[in-house]
This record gives C-alpha cells, structure tokens and sequence, in this order.
C-alpha cells in the first residue's frame, strides 16, 4: 500500500475524525515501532567497506543506521571484527601497527556533517593489510514516508500491521478505550506473528548493539 491509501484507510475506518496530517505522522511513527522490535531480514544490507593504510577512519553507508556484523579479509583469513563503544575504543592504543591487522571497531557520528557515521579500526590498517576491504553487514535507518507514492519496506501482506498500530494511536487519541484495548492487542499479536516469520534466523552470529 502507498502512503496516500494507508492515510484514507485508517480515515475512512475512523469516520474522517482525525486530520489525514496527523494519521500520516502515526503512520510514521508505527513504522519506526516496528522496525525497532527486531532485526528483520527485509530491513538489513551489506556494505564494503574500503580501508586505506595507515588510515583508522572509514564512512559507513549513508542508510547505515546500527551495525549487524563486520568482517575482515576474504575466504579463510576473514575474520569477524569485535564491535566496542566509542568511549571504550578511544582509550585504547591506537597508533598504526607495522604487522597487525584491524581486530576491533566503533562507530561514530562524522564531524560536520550532520546525519552521517563513520567507522574507526584498531589497529590502524598498515601498507599490507590496506588491500584488503571490510564487509559491513547492518540496519538500515528507517525513513520516514512522505510523498503519497511512497511504500514502506515492510512485505506488502504485512501493511495491515502498519494500520493496526495507528488504530491503535487513533483510538487512545478519541477516548474509545474499548476499541483501544482490542486494536492493541490485535496489532501486538500481529507483530509477535511477523517477528516469528520475517526477522533475522541466524545469517549473522552477531546481533546489534543495544
């Protein structure tokens, strides 16, 4: 469903008494709700990531949102790289290693520019280690609809969830409690359904960070 007939749905089921302005933003707001739950397959990517010698700063894509798992090198010599918290990360040494390969990683907001993230490596990748990529394997932020044409990525037999959990804010916004408190427990159900059958079955053997 667009976003457009996701707005006249939930109007037309509330008797237009909500402003379509205002359904649209709990639309959104849903969509963000449900992508938070669980790592779903359908909202995962992959990314490599080029790493220059003697260079301990990457970007990271420009959807990334949080990191799933990453690797480093190819074939038998990829290892899984471990994640840390930036404040954790910065106070290690970090000065470029003549031998040693990048076993770590953080991420962190690029400075200056807004709503971008970059990725940090220690040990510093050296002049051998730099011919080799790391793969990113991460969420990717959810955006927000907007244009009428717009579709969520949610699977199209899942759109209803995305009614359902405005209902929901619909009927609490209305004072009708006991539409409220079956329209929630149908969406909740609904979502535990669609975290059984669509999020992550093991692919990675790293979950995102919290």
């Amino acid at each position: 469903m667009t976003y457009r007939e996701l707005k006249n749905e939930v109007s037309s089921i509330i008797d237009g008494q909500i402003n379509l302005l205002i359904i649209g933003l709990w639309i959104n707001r849903v969509i963000e709700d449900i992508a938070s739950r669980a790592v779903f397959d359908f909202n995962l990517a992959e990314a490599t990531i080029d790493l220059v010698a003697g260079t301990e700063v990457a970007n990271l894509p420009s959807d990334f949102d949080k990191e799933v798992i990453m690797t480093y090198g190819t074939g038998t010599d990829t290892i899984v790289l471990d994640y840390e918290p930036y404040y954790l990360f910065a106070q290690r040494d970090r000065t470029v290693a003549s031998t040693n390969t990048p076993v770590r990683y953080t991420t962190r907001g690029k400075s200056g520019t807004a709503g971008t993230m970059e990725a940090l490596f220690n040990p510093i990748p050296n002049a051998a280690a730099g011919t080799a990529d790391a793969t990113l394997v991460y969420v990717k932020q959810t955006l927000a609809l907007s244009a009428d044409a717009d579709e969520p990525e949610l699977p199209d037999n899942k759109h209803h969830l995305i009614i359902l959990g405005t209902l929901v804010r619909c009927y609490q916004y209305l004072g009708k409690q006991t539409e409220y408190a079956a329209m929630k427990n149908e969406f909740e159900q609904g979502l535990l359904t669609l975290i059984t059958s669509e999020s992550n079955r093991g692919k990675f053997i790293s979950g995102p960070r919290p």
